[in-house]
């Protein structure tokens, strides 16, 4: 009987470290989703912000819903579509000499 119990014990300690490494796993990857969600959220504040700095035509800054659908729809000409003047964000150059245009 006594044999049986340290056989049973063992099993026992084998499934509890299976368990622990899987919650360690469950843990890094939880941690890397944190983080990466963080990332984002970072960098859809730093649009928001160029999209702030964007002027439409009829004189309002831009924000996310003036250019969600022409996105979305895959729009050809999306300057034009949405009436944008003087695209350049702040700290931006509009003149594309860099680019060679």
């Amino acid at each position: 009987a006594s044999s049986e119990q340290a056989g049973g014990i063992s099993e026992i300690d084998v499934g509890l470290m299976q368990v622990d490494s899987g919650v360690q796993g469950n843990t890094a990857s939880a941690e890397e989703l944190a983080a990466s969600a963080r990332e984002l959220s970072a960098r859809a504040h730093e649009l928001e912000e160029v999209v702030a700095g964007v002027r439409l035509r009829d004189g309002r800054a831009g924000s996310a819903g003036d250019f969600s659908s022409g996105i979305a729809g895959g729009a050809g000409g999306f300057a034009d579509d949405f009436g944008i003047v003087g695209g350049a964000a702040p700290g931006f150059e509009d003149d594309y000499d860099d680019f060679g245009f």
